[in-house]
């Protein structure tokens, strides 16, 4: 398959009868490996460049209308109610932190079990950040890599309720490959610790 697909490249390319060790063609293949996941990393990169810009909009237009709101009596209270609902529909809601922690890793085993990745691993990675009733929590995910579940993982995850941020991905090309996902979910909770 390898040997066809150069043939197709180099006639493209006007060149004829360049036969290709074996060498090379994994060499090739390692290329396009390396580029597949230079690609993934790009696009993940680029969707949380992405969601950030869309939040500073959102944030830049949430603070207009909170300015314009306060003219009108009464309806900034309603406006913060509406927004605490958004972040928590957006978040990981429970009464007590270690429950919203439960939650979250409960969510992830599950997103990264229905995309198909074997032998997965969720743990928390340190306390939960932050103040009050809004916490952020940093999880580390492994597991079997193979792109079909890996894949499937990292769409259920943009597109999941839950605001996941990736904070990053590495994969180890050995003879058992796998990777290793770190990322961070809000946590919202009833009762500030």
């Amino acid at each position: 398959m390898i040997d066809a697909l150069l043939s197709r490249a180099f006639r493209a390319f006007g060149i004829e009868g360049i036969k290709v060790s074996p060498r090379e063609r994994s060499l090739l293949a390692g290329l396009a490996a390396c580029g597949a996941v230079f690609g993934a990393i790009t696009a993940m990169e680029w969707s949380d460049r992405v969601r950030l810009d869309a939040a500073q909009v959102r944030a830049e237009r949430e603070n207009f209308e909170f300015r314009a709101a306060r003219r009108a009596p009464g309806l900034a209270e309603e406006r913060l109610a509406a927004e605490l609902e958004k972040a928590r529909a957006m978040a990981f809601s429970a009464t007590t932190v270690p429950i919203a922690r439960a939650a979250a890793q409960a969510q992830l085993e599950r997103m990264a079990n229905q995309g198909g990745v074997v032998n997965v691993r969720v743990a928390p990675q340190g306390d939960p950040a932050g103040d009050g009733s809004v916490k952020t929590q940093v999880y580390a995910l492994q597991g079997r890599f193979d792109w079909p579940s890996f894949l499937a993982l990292m769409r259920s995850i943009s597109d999941g309720p839950q605001s996941i941020g990736v904070l990053g991905v590495s994969v180890d090309a050995g003879p058992s490959p796998s990777f290793a996902l770190r990322v961070r979910v809000p946590l919202v909770t009833d009762n500030p610790e």
